[in-house]
């Protein structure tokens, strides 16, 4: 796991990158050239200003943007006494309303990095394929620009809507700013599908095609795409897997992660078990303590009361540290009411975990090489998207049975993931069984 590659540096030398920085100035001379260069082949007015809309909306996103996604972290006030700009680039002093800020830059993360080479490994396999069914280049372009653009925002929805409590910001403005953060993960696969599919339905309905000669183009495409979201998914640690307990292939990742925070909120990271009536408005009554532990160690014993696991502090690294590296957690608990702090630090890592995000990546690439390979031989249009339907759902089925980052729904212990794949494989059955024409060669008009 590696949340962030790298950053983009705040400042170059004197000045900055971003806002009105380095990056702007260039943008602007070269806008410039290209006005000069028109102007001296005598080019028309209105010509010459064809697409200053463009430029204006990418020197926007450089000017008011770039700065509002750059990482800050707070500065203690000790140390900023002795910081200047000079001696730490991005450093922006105390004022009267604001602490002082360490701002390390632009963030590229691993899951945004992923999800872009998932995009244009899907974009490609449909453009190997489209000529086949008389689809041009340029209109698998604008098919998967919108589509892209349709499936991301459906994923976003979908997750925004499943985790609204979760998300961080104390007013609706921040809430719905933090919604936006597409690269940082929390995008939901069904709600990606859902939305990029309505989106193709619509572009269909107006340019007049068969839609399922379209959907079985596009199915090996997103299962490609799907394979690539999985990686991204393990950088930044989401969709994990349940601990790991026999000879199976595991993974551990680091402090501060979201599987770390789930195995140290149920105590399974720290070796305390109690039952949920155990649970009160006072804390939770330890009913075992597992040998060898780090509770062990700590000396917790049976019968303790300590405070709601959930009481934990998670900080940025120290100043001095890559600020890519792992969150450091502190513990908030009392014991038996009264203050206490552990003689050891937590366990840097998780407990092993089932690898969920790289065996759906590797089903996804199973199934988008059988169904890549299977639709030239296709008789009847939907075949390839009817088996997508039954084999995704009956993968992603067992799946869930290895993740435990959602919980069951409608009183039953199947996740929605779960319930959504029992739905889509009734759905590919149907699209599989109901009598259809042969699969036709399309001629999309432009």
């Amino acid at each position: 796991m590696r949340t962030t590659l790298f950053f983009i540096p705040h400042q170059l030398g004197p000045f900055p990158l971003w806002g009105w920085g380095w990056v702007a100035c260039a943008i602007l001379l070269v806008y410039s050239m290209v006005l000069l260069y028109r102007w001296f082949q005598k080019q028309p007015l209105q010509s010459l200003c064809s697409d200053i809309v463009g430029w204006l909306m990418v020197l926007a996103i450089v000017v008011f943007v770039a700065p509002a996604m750059e990482t800050r972290f707070p500065v203690p006030s000790g140390a900023a006494a002795e910081l200047t700009p000079q001696t730490m680039p991005g450093f922006v002093a105390a004022t009267d309303t604001s602490p002082a800020m360490r701002i390390v830059g632009l963030p590229i993360r691993g899951y945004g990095v992923f999800l872009m080479l998932g995009v244009v490994s899907a974009v490609s396999i449909v453009a190997v394929r489209s000529k086949t069914i008389g689809v041009s280049i340029d209109q698998v372009l604008a098919l998967a620009i919108w589509s892209v653009i349709g499936g991301m925002v459906g994923a976003r929805m979908f997750y925004v809507i499943q985790k609204w409590s979760e998300i961080k910001g104390d007013s609706l403005v921040e809430k719905l700013f933090e919604a936006f953060k597409f690269t940082e993960g929390g995008l939901v696969v069904y709600g990606g599908l859902f939305g990029g599919l309505l989106v193709a339905m619509i572009w269909c309905f107006v340019k007049k095609v068969p839609m399922l000669a379209i959907a079985d183009l596009a199915t090996p495409a997103f299962l490609i795409g799907l394979a690539f979201g999985r990686l991204g998914c393990l950088m930044n640690g989401c969709c994990y897997g349940g601990i790991c307990e026999s000879g199976l292939p595991a993974i551990t990742f680091p402090m501060g992660s979201p599987p770390y925070v789930d195995q140290l909120v149920s105590g399974k990271l720290v070796g305390i078990q109690w039952s949920a009536t155990s649970l009160g408005r006072d804390g939770v009554r330890i009913e075992k303590v597992e040998p060898d532990s780090w509770a062990q160690t700590n000396q917790l014993q049976p019968g303790d009361l300590i405070d709601q696991p959930s009481r934990f502090q998670i900080s940025p690294p120290p100043i001095g540290l890559d600020p890519a590296s792992p969150s450091q957690v502190e513990l908030l608990w009392d014991r038996n009411s009264q203050l206490w702090s552990p003689s050891t630090p937590l366990p840097p890592r998780s407990l092993p975990s089932h690898p969920s995000q790289i065996y759906a990546s590797i089903n996804a690439i199973l199934l988008c090489g059988f169904l890549f390979w299977l639709w030239p031989n296709t008789q009847r249009s939907g075949t390839v998207l009817g088996l997508g339907l039954i084999g995704y759902g009956i993968s992603r089925i067992f799946e869930e049975f290895i993740r435990v980052d959602e919980s069951g729904q409608f009183g039953t212990s199947l996740s929605i993931s779960q319930w959504i794949s029992l739905v889509g494989i009734l759905v590919g059955i149907a699209i599989l069984t109901v009598p259809r024409e042969k699969a036709p060669r399309v001629a999309i008009p432009t």
